[in-house]
């Protein structure tokens, strides 16, 4: 599958060391988003902004989604922070230019937005590229009548490449499930 666009998209941690979800992947020249990377766990701020800088470089990511509900500022300065320290240690080239960073909010309870991307699921518009249990199985077992979204779901919106027809009723912006 040729990748059209191929970005990251980070649900960071609240505060503390809660689960922040990353993943990577693509949206496809079949209008499907494939997730091929999924780095999520708990995680401090300081980790999920370089985690997600070296997925960025190790799949190439023209663009980082970031849900900025719990501070636009702090995590735009954690994503640039992290990747100018991985390029002083050697780990991302020196002259390699950072994705841009799009800072999503989130506008809507994680509940509401849980169910329209595991509906997506269901009409086969996301694809697992790889062996993805734990992101399979929180997927597989949740239910709208569940207390709690599947934690987390891992990216603004369950769709960090911005595919219209996966969200019809919100083309022009994201939200973080």
């Amino acid at each position: 599958m040729e990748p059209q666009r191929i970005a990251v998209s980070i649900d960071p941690s609240g505060g503390g060391r809660d689960t922040a979800g990353i993943i990577g992947g693509f949206l496809g020249a079949d209008n499907r988003v494939w997730i091929t990377h999924d780095r999520t766990k708990a995680m401090s701020s300081a980790e999920w902004s370089r985690t997600a800088c070296l997925l960025a470089h190790e799949t190439n990511a023209g663009v980082i989604y970031v849900e900025w509900n719990f501070g636009r500022d702090m995590c735009t300065l954690a994503i640039g922070t992290a990747w100018q320290a991985l390029q002083d240690e050697g780990a991302i080239p020196k002259g390699k230019l950072m994705p841009g960073i799009d800072a999503v909010s989130a506008k809507q309870g994680k509940l509401l937005r849980a169910e329209p991307i595991a509906q997506q699921m269901v009409e086969d518009r996301v694809r697992l590229r790889g062996a993805f249990v734990d992101l399979e199985n929180e997927w597989a077992t949740w239910q709208p009548t569940d207390s709690d979204s599947p934690v987390p779901c891992r990216s603004p919106g369950g769709n960090p490449f911005r595919s219209p027809r996966l969200r019809p009723d919100c083309p022009a912006a994201v939200s973080r499930c």
